[in-house]
Order: C-alpha cells, then sequence, then structure tokens
C-alpha cells in the first residue's frame, strides 16, 4: 500500500505575493510528511527560486504556476 499523498493548492494574486510565501515556507518547515504545492499565481508571474530550493532542501514539491485571469470567472473575482 501506498503512502498517503497530502497536496496543498494556494491561490494567490499580486497583492499577497509575499505573504503567500512566507505562509507556504511556514507550512514545508512544519510538514511531517512530504508534500506536493501548488502556487497558482492569479493574473501575475512572479519567480520564486528561493522558495522553490528551500521547497526541495526540505524534501517537498513546489509548483509555480501562472493562471491567467481569463480562467477563473466573474463569480470569484468579486
Amino acid at each position: 500500500m501506498r503512502p498517503a499523498k497530502t497536496v496543498y493548492f494556494y491561490l494567490c494574486d499580486a497583492n499577497y505575493h509575499e505573504m503567500s510565501q512566507y505562509s507556504i515556507y511556514s507550512l514545508l518547515r512544519v510538514a511531517d510528511r512530504k508534500l506536493t504545492l501548488y502556487f497558482f499565481q492569479y493574473d501575475y508571474e512572479a519567480p520564486c527560486p528561493a522558495l522553490q530550493q528551500q521547497a526541495q532542501a526540505l524534501g517537498h514539491d513546489l509548483i509555480v504556476e501562472t493562471l491567467p485571469a481569463n480562467k477563473v470567472g466573474e463569480a470569484f473575482e468579486r
């Protein structure tokens, strides 16, 4: 039997980019198992090489992707 896999999704806009990085790093530091974390940047693109290096050093997977504004519905934007 395979061990359970834990996956987190973060959806962030440019206003909360820095705060989201702190939150992600905190989560990665306290995790008691390997995590896969998706960091979706809504309507902006900001590379996070230091955060990705820290995730890798801690044994986690961090995937950073840009999510274009037109991919999310109008109801979500409100």
